[in-house]
Order: C-alpha cells, then sequence, then structure tokens
C-alpha cells in the first residue's frame, strides 16, 4: 500500500484544487521516507514503470508511481547530470514538482509572439527568477514557460497530470536551437530504445540515490521483504 493510493481522481483544470491535493499527497508521501524509498527500489520488479523511465542527456527520470489513465497523475523521480544549460520550455501537462535535494535556478518567462515555430530565444522574456531549493514544492500550468537550470545531483519529484497538448517548445537560449518535445506514443521504437532506462542502469543509479539519500541498501530492504512474503 502506498500514500497515493488514495489520491485522485485528480481533476488538473482546476490547477489551484490540483495544487492542493497534489501537494499534500506528495509532502505526505516526503514525510514517510521509507514509503519513498520503497518506490524507487519497487521499480526493478515493475517492468511497467522501468519501461518508462528515460536516461535523457540533462537527467534521468525513474517512473515511481503511474495513475495516469485510472486517477489522472503519475509520480517520477529526476536526478540531474553535470550538464545544465537555460532552455525556456512549457510542459504538455500540468506538474507539481517537489525538489528532494540541491537546486533548481528557476526562471518564467512571458512570449510576445504565438508558442510555435516561429518563437526565438529573443522573444522569451525572464518576470521571474528564484532560486528553488530543498524543500521547494510548486504547481504549474502546461502553458508556463519556466527554465530550471540545476547543480548537479538536484532530485526532484515531479507528478505529472494527463496529456494537455501534442507537443512541449524548447528552446536553448545559448545556441538559439528551437525543438519540440512529444511524448511516447509518437516516438519510433528507435528513438524510445535509445533514451530507455536499462535494469543494469537503473540499479547503479538506485544505489547512488540511496547513498544520497542516508537509505539501507537495497539489497538487504528487498531480501527482508521478499523473505517476508509466504510462500
Amino acid at each position: 500500500m502506498s500514500i497515493l493510493d488514495d489520491l485522485g481522481p485528480v481533476d488538473w483544470t482546476d490547477i489551484d484544487a490540483a495544487a492542493l491535493v497534489t501537494q499534500a499527497a506528495v509532502g505526505a508521501l516526503v514525510e514517510h521516507p521509507t514509503e519513498l524509498r520503497d518506490l524507487v527500489y519497487g521499480v526493478e520488479s515493475r517492468p511497467e514503470l522501468l519501461e518508462k523511465s528515460e536516461t535523457l542527456r540533462l537527467d534521468d527520470k525513474i517512473v515511481l508511481y503511474e495513475a495516469l489513465e485510472e486517477r489522472g497523475f503519475r509520480l517520477r523521480l529526476h536526478i540531474s547530470k553535470n550538464l545544465s544549460r537555460e532552455v525556456p520550455h512549457n510542459h504538455r501537462f500540468p506538474v507539481t514538482t517537489f525538489i528532494l535535494r540541491g537546486v533548481y535556478y528557476h526562471k518564467l518567462y512571458v512570449c510576445d509572439v504565438p508558442v510555435d515555430e516561429n518563437a526565438t530565444a529573443s522573444d522569451m522574456r525572464p518576470v521571474f527568477v528564484r532560486d528553488e531549493r530543498a524543500g521547494a514544492m510548486y504547481t504549474m500550468h502546461d502553458e508556463t514557460i519556466e527554465s530550471n537550470m540545476t547543480a548537479h545531483g538536484t532530485m526532484s519529484l515531479l507528478m505529472r497530470g494527463p496529456t494537455a497538448k501534442e507537443r512541449a517548445l524548447g528552446i536553448d537560449r545559448q545556441t538559439g536551437r528551437v525543438f519540440w518535445k512529444y511524448g511516447q506514443k509518437n516516438e519510433t521504437q528507435e528513438q524510445l530504445a535509445k533514451v530507455r532506462m536499462g535494469v543494469d542502469y537503473y540499479r547503479e543509479l538506485r544505489d547512488r540515490i540511496a547513498a544520497v539519500m542516508g537509505w539501507e541498501p537495497a539489497a538487504s530492504v528487498l531480501g527482508r521483504n521478499a523473505a517476508a512474503v509466504p510462500s
């Protein structure tokens, strides 16, 4: 059983109400570190979660809990890498984010032109600058344009809602490159395989997370849980 089993359905069309219930749920999860640990450790025995987890250029994303179709949310753990650039972007879905460790160098932008293929880096005007440190939590509409450069090793929980649009915009302010982010349903098998997290990578990442968080090693916890299951 998980705290998240009692959450939802979440109505993200009311962003205030969604923020209230999702932030309460994520906050309760963080207050029970052994439950968060068990979600991270449990991915190895949940191939449907590992199938959705990704290793990308800027960060790794482990899917911890899936209830998107039934109750309107999915929970991921994000772990940042050394690379960090200012990339204004929106999302295909609304999100609630909690900073577990490290810091987001967070900016919000307004864009005075339509957010489409003709938008450029110079069209993105920063209007909000803030360091989001461990313990910070916020909820954003899918149309919000943000960037979140991170300190190496920053970890965050991201609870997303259902897809609101097919693609989301990203603009690299350093190079000016404009690109679009699509969901897995719109990507080829080759594209999916390129970023899919393998079990060996997951185990190595899990053990690093455990060491940073001060958790009991996975082998001890998984072995104890297996022994507790009656034959």
